[in-house]
């Protein structure tokens, strides 16, 4: 694969599928907004273009795709796995296209190639709202953190040293 120019975007991606002979589909689900799939003599593959991803449908067998009466492709079966978009773009296309290499040279795909990449969007929406919180917010929550960590959870205030204890609800209490 050396030589290889990496796809940049989705659609360079796509461009890279359709030259190793996937053919082109539109999924029936709408989580995604197009497919390719491929099928050798003994496993099957989807790729999935999502809006923050593409994840990949994979079959130990040989499999027919199922079209429902408008044509869209039927994704149900196979092993999933996940890709966000969540820190660089190209890296999700470079890894989807070198599974795709492997896949059409009938070569072992390696486990670690198949981990999935990224963070959902949700998790980092809700990483990006907590990071945006107003300060005593966010302290408030750690020091509750700390207070799950120090404590058996039976809301009585841990002590900390110098007569300074710490609330259930993250406050700390002064009993100097």
């Amino acid at each position: 694969m050396s030589g290889t120019v990496w796809p940049r975007t989705q659609a360079d991606l796509m461009g890279a599928l359709d030259q190793l002979g996937f053919e082109a589909c539109i999924p029936r689900t709408c989580s995604w907004h197009r497919a390719f799939v491929a099928r050798s003599e003994s496993r099957s593959i989807i790729v999935l273009f999502g809006k923050r991803g593409i994840d990949l449908k994979l079959y130990d067998v040989a499999t027919d795709f199922e079209f429902d009466a408008a044509g869209r492709l039927a994704t149900a079966g196979g092993r999933m796995v996940r890709n966000y978009y969540s820190d660089d773009a190209a890296d999700v296309h470079r890894l989807v296209l070198e599974i795709a290499q492997r896949f059409v040279a009938d070569e072992p795909i390696d486990e670690s190639l198949l981990a999935g990449q990224g963070t959902p969007w949700f998790v980092r929406k809700r990483e990006y709202a907590c990071s945006r919180a107003p300060l005593d917010v966010r302290a408030r929550r750690e020091m509750q953190a700390l207070y799950d960590e120090v404590t058996p959870g039976d809301g009585e205030p841990a002590y900390l040293s110098d007569g300074v204890w710490l609330g259930a609800d993250g406050r700390l209490q002064d009993e100097r």
